[in-house]
């Protein structure tokens, strides 16, 4: 039977960070972290992911640890400085901050140059974001478009077309697409996963919320773009993102359990920095 991770756990309870994980040192060392709170909460999320199986369906972990957009650049799944580790690029306006990267919702985007087409297998898919901000607006805040109707967007509140929440792992925008009418607060932690060509879910703090998207999915993207945080990659107008972000992450997709576990230790994870919403 599979486990789940919660602060009651035995195993969860007695595990602790004893030993500095290689891959955490890694980030650790490329990120020029000094302060020990940081690099104990380091180390915490990359052993806590491995220890719950995340680790290898992760292929990029953005902590937005250390408060510059030096610190904040790296992929703890691999820390290079490169566009072929999935490092970020800022562009635009940004605030960088110990609670996070926060885009100005002006021009502010950050490039991942992840491509979904090159990079992940067509019905396992995930990405997340972790948001401080509570606002709402015509902004995307995660994403990648090649042409319509092939979009992949992530939308903490959106007022446009009578609705206030939609969140979508889009295949084909008209069918493959979730929408929430009742989230009035955009802070949280979002999860998009497809683990199957008939099974899309969105889930906020541990919660699915919209349903289950069953509409079998058409591909991915007709065109190699890469994800963007703070935009989606065609860059569109009065779309830029104005919410906090305090960890986003690129992945293959993730079963009810692994978003479960996935949420409880990114909570801890912000917890320990302090920051959590």
């Amino acid at each position: 039977m599979p486990f789940r991770l919660s602060k009651s756990n035995s195993l969860y309870s007695s595990f602790r960070a004893i030993t500095v994980d290689t891959s955490a040192q890694a980030f650790i060392d490329a990120a020029a972290l000094t302060d020990a709170a940081q690099k104990n909460a380091i180390n915490k999320l990359t052993l806590d992911l491995k220890v719950y199986g995340l680790w290898g369906k992760m292929k990029a972990i953005y902590p937005m640890i250390g408060g510059t957009a030096t610190t904040h650049k790296w992929n703890l799944v691999n820390p290079q400085d490169t566009n072929g580790a999935y490092r970020l690029t800022f562009s635009g306006g940004w605030t960088h901050s110990a609670t996070g990267a926060k885009p100005d919702g002006l021009n502010g985007y950050a490039n991942t140059f992840f491509i979904p087409t090159s990079n992940l297998t067509n019905n396992s898919t995930h990405y997340s974001y972790y948001s401080r901000s509570n606002t709402v607006g015509t902004m995307i805040d995660m994403g990648c478009n090649g042409s319509t109707p092939d979009q992949w967007n992530l939308l903490l509140r959106y007022t446009g077309g009578g609705f206030e929440g939609l969140f979508s792992d889009q295949y084909n925008f008209n069918t493959n697409r979730i929408n929430v009418t009742t989230n009035l607060n955009s802070s949280g932690f979002y999860i998009t996963t497809r683990t199957s060509s008939v099974v899309h879910k969105v889930y906020k703090s541990g919660i699915q919320i919209g349903n289950t998207d069953t509409n079998a999915s058409t591909g991915f993207a007709s065109q190699a773009v890469s994800i963007i945080i703070g935009n989606r990659a065609d860059l569109p107008a009065g779309l830029y993102s104005n919410r906090e972000c305090a960890f986003a992450s690129i992945g293959d997709g993730l079963t009810d359990i692994d978003s479960f576990n996935l949420n409880v230790i990114v909570q801890n994870y912000q917890t320990n920095l302090g920051r959590q919403v």
